[in-house]
């Protein structure tokens, strides 16, 4: 997995996260959510659009951090999923805890 700040202003950042998200790097992942949300984001970007695989890990270090980040007021969005990824996150029903923009 590779994580790449693209963009970051006063109150939005956007991670591009390519490769596989698995349990070897979703406690990486996990960590640079806390350390936006603790830099007061108020809203975080995964473009997911370069996620090739994503597991149960995977999706839990993403739904942890969203959950921190609603009890504060503010949001985790996931962008441009891959079908396949689109397929795994709708298994887990994450589409119904996090918006997701495919535009």
């Amino acid at each position: 997995m590779r994580i790449t700040q693209s963009q970051s202003d006063a109150g939005r950042a956007m991670l591009e996260i390519s490769g596989e998200l698995d349990l070897t790097d979703a406690a990486d992942l996990h960590q640079r959510l806390l350390v936006l949300l603790h830099e007061q984001v108020r809203e975080i970007v995964l473009d997911l659009s370069q996620l090739v695989f994503v597991d149960a890990a995977g999706i839990g270090a993403i739904v942890a951090a969203a959950n921190l980040a609603r009890r504060d007021g503010r949001r985790v969005v996931l962008a441009h999923p891959r079908p396949s990824v689109r397929r795994t996150l709708g298994l887990a029903h994450v589409e119904d805890l996090l918006p997701l923009d495919s535009e």
